[in-house]
This record gives C-alpha cells, structure tokens and sequence, in this order.
C-alpha cells in the first residue's frame, strides 16, 4: 500500500509539473500560509496589550472574521461563475496582505474589526477562486490526488507560518512579526506577477480567456 501511495503521489506531482498553470495555482496557497493567515495566533496578545478589550473582545475579533467569511462564502455562491478568474484569485490575496497590515497597525478597535472582516472574507475569496480554477484544469480520476497537494501547500504549511510568526513576535513584537507577514505576502504575489502576468487573466474551463489551454 506505502508503495500504490507513493506511486500515486509521484504521478500527481508529474501531472501537476506537466501543467504550468496549474502548478502555480498549486503554489499560490503557501503564500496566505506561510506569511499571513496565521494572524490568529497573535488575537490574545493585541486583544490585551495593543487593542485592550479584553476576551470580550477577543471574541468580537473572532467573529469579525467568521463574518467575512461567512457573507463572502454567500456571495460566491450567488455569483459563483464569477469565482473562476485570475483576477478574483489575484485581488482577494492582495487584499489579505493589505488587510494583514491594516490589522496589525491599527490600534482603533472598529478600524481593527473592519480589517479582520475584510481577512475573512478574502480568504474565501482567494480558496474557492483558486479550487476552483485547480478543478477545471484536472481531469476527474487525477482530482483526489492534486487536491492533496493543493491541502498540504495550503493547510499543511499553515502550522510552519504560525511556528514562524510566533518567533518573529517573541523577538521583535507581534506589531511587527504581522506587518512583516502582510508585507512578504504582497512582496511575493508582486514578484509573481512580474513573472507571470498572464495569471490575471486566467480562467476556469468555459468562462474563455486565456488559462484554458
């Protein structure tokens, strides 16, 4: 059985490799896991010392993003064709690095709460634009295996970016471990960009454009 897995998981990567596009949307999610979406570890510290709200408050700062996520989770299913483009995945991982930074300098608690209801709704953004472009360009019997690699550049790099923050802010502060985040995050999807330009007009099989080849 460790072998047929083994087998399996080597002709995935080969697919994926074989298929540019899709090895850079395969890619993309260790951006969010790595730099950014791991700013929750941080919610206790800016709760008590930055923001000084208390668990009350902490709470409110959970919900905010639970909130975002759950009206855009709403949206993109009302308006779902719009789901597969480039240019939603592109927007909505700006907008987490840029919502990061937002969150990370405020010390004005509705501004806070503001910036962690855009981080939620952008993370579903970003994840369903980019399943959903990932699904169109894999053929059915190759699906179980490349959604388990889009789950490990995704879910399973997310403990290694909160591993990394939370040294980042013993050292030099949870203000500047989350910037830092927000900025690397924005940093790289901008060097993507300058390398693959043709990732904003991507799209999902049947919407056209130029990703469908």
């Amino acid at each position: 059985m460790q072998t047929s897995t083994l087998t399996a998981v080597r002709g995935a990567v080969k697919y994926a490799r074989s298929e540019p596009v899709l090895l850079l949307l395969l890619s993309l999610p260790a951006i969010p896991a790595l730099f950014a979406t791991n700013y929750t570890v941080l919610f206790p510290i800016f709760a008590r010392d930055i923001l000084h709200i208390g668990p009350t408050g902490l709470g409110v700062m959970l919900a905010s993003v639970s909130a975002g996520a759950l009206i855009a989770a709403v949206v993109m299913f009302q308006f779902g064709q719009t789901a597969g483009s480039g240019k939603s995945l592109v927007m909505a991982l700006a907008t987490i690095g840029g919502s990061t930074v937002a969150f990370a300098v405020s010390t004005w608690p509705p501004f806070t709460l503001f910036a962690l209801f855009a981080l939620g709704a952008s993370q579903v953004v970003f994840n369903v634009s980019t399943l959903t472009l990932i699904l169109a360009r894999v053929p059915e019997p190759m699906r179980g295996r490349i959604l388990s690699i889009y789950l490990l550049t995704s879910a399973g790099l997310a403990p290694f970016g909160s591993a990394a923050l939370g040294i980042t802010a013993l050292v030099l502060g949870p203000v500047v471990a989350t910037v830092g985040g927000g900025v690397l995050t924005l940093l790289t999807l901008t060097a993507i960009m300058l390398i693959e330009p043709d990732l904003w007009q991507v799209r999902a099989a049947g919407h056209g454009g130029p990703g469908n080849s």
